[in-house]
């Protein structure tokens, strides 16, 4: 379980510094789901895990729009 938390953080961390980016404008919804999808795979973070955001639309907590 260790290693499991030591590679959810990890991705934690960085999404987290990705969001900042994206909010600050610095990168686009598409960099940021690059990122997103290069990053889970360097951390061994499933695509259907639970801890990963659907979009980066999600991260304002605002219903999404379409």
């Amino acid at each position: 379980m260790d290693e499991l938390y030591q590679r959810l953080t990890a991705y934690q961390t960085a999404m987290s510094l990705a969001r900042n980016m994206l909010r600050q404008g610095i990168i686009s919804e598409d960099d940021y789901c690059k990122i997103d999808t290069i990053i889970a795979k360097k951390h061994e973070v499933s695509s259907c895990s639970i801890f990963r955001f659907e979009s980066p639309k999600s991260l304002d907590n605002r219903p999404f729009e379409r």
